[in-house]
């Protein structure tokens, strides 16, 4: 859409704002909106007002992975108020949480059944910041109870970093000391990481960013270190169900060369460095040197473990990468 330029008085001018932008913001007379020079353009970012933003979706029908998308789909975009509709307030579901991922059961879950109330108050409880106000025979209200932060979001992040962190410290216990037993846990913590990365998102699609594409890249990266989370997920629950490492000596080595890259990459968020990206590429370099040795050994019963830590080592890269483009993005805001 294009818009005419008013001169008003000597050095002023100024132009119309789309009412439905306003309208899709809720935004009222008099409000402030931020104003950003980003070379030649202009960007208008105002905060969202939420005295409209409520959805409903219906459940009747929907399996326990798919009823997970929806509420966290709705939850990331932001909306203030659920109400989730359903006919039978006595149907029995399974554990919420009896799945490691979208198609595989979680052997540590127990598999009791719950009826509709639990199921959702135990979903509800997975989200940072909202809670069920109103439970009726048809019908219950999920709604935001304080509005979220960028301080909130800064510390959120911090909490993914560090359940990363962990999670490669508990398994090269777990491959150095031979017990799998520190594994158990880690669906329940990556649930935990799965809190913070959708708390980030419905932040970000709150408040945004005074730049588009910075919150494009903040987006990606978080999806990134979701995933990433997901495959010491998919490690723990193989390595629990087999019960045993069979080549220790390679698997400990092939580890720490991950951690290693991933430590570099932490590095790198906090403080840009071109030697840092430089040396991530060398182990990325040193890694994959390694890799035909370990699946030319057809007799080596880990190769599956060893396909997602090399899966968590490709995410590393990609996050350098965009780690990479944040920076020069940065500067040249900086140069306009």
């Amino acid at each position: 859409m294009k818009r005419r330029i008013i001169k008003q008085g000597h050095n002023a001018y100024t132009i119309t704002l789309p009412s439905s932008w306003i309208k899709n913001l809720s935004l009222k007379p008099k409000e402030e909106v931020d104003v950003v020079e980003n070379g030649n353009q202009l960007i208008i970012n105002a905060k969202k007002n939420s005295n409209k933003n409520s959805i409903s979706f219906d459940l009747s029908g929907l399996p326990i992975p798919i009823l997970w998308k929806y509420i966290s789909t709705i939850y990331r975009e932001g909306y203030d108020e659920i109400i989730i509709n359903f006919s039978d307030p006595y149907k029995k579901y399974e554990n919420a949480y009896g799945y490691s991922t979208a198609y595989s059961e979680d052997i540590a879950v127990p598999k009791e059944s719950k009826n509709v109330f639990s199921t959702i108050m135990d979903m509800t409880n997975r989200f940072i910041g909202i809670e069920i106000i109103d439970f009726k025979n048809d019908h219950c209200i999920i709604r935001q109870m304080e509005e979220p932060s960028d301080k909130q979001f800064d510390n959120a992040v911090k909490r993914i970093f560090f359940i990363i962190d962990q999670f490669f410290l508990d398994l090269i216990s777990a491959i150095g000391k031979g017990d799998l037993r520190v594994l158990e846990e880690t669906h329940i913590t990556d649930t935990n990481l799965d809190r913070f990365h959708d708390f980030c998102c419905r932040v970000l699609n709150k408040t945004g960013s005074r730049s588009p594409h910075k919150s494009q890249l903040t987006f990606t990266t978080l999806y990134i270190l979701e995933m990433l989370a997901d495959e010491f997920k998919s490690i723990s629950n193989y390595l629990l169900k087999k019960g045993k490492i069979t080549d220790k000596k390679a698997m400990l080595k092939f580890c720490n060369i991950i951690y290693k890259q991933y430590t570099l990459y932490n590095t790198l968020v906090s403080k840009f460095d071109c030697e840092l990206i430089k040396e991530i590429y060398n182990t990325s370099f040193d890694l994959f040197k390694n890799s035909p040795e370990i699946y030319s050994n057809k007799r080596n019963g880990d190769l599956e473990v060893f396909y997602h830590l090399r899966k968590i080592s490709e995410y590393i890269y990609s996050l350098t990468e965009l780690r990479l483009e944040e920076e020069f993005h940065d500067r040249s805001l900086k140069a306009d």
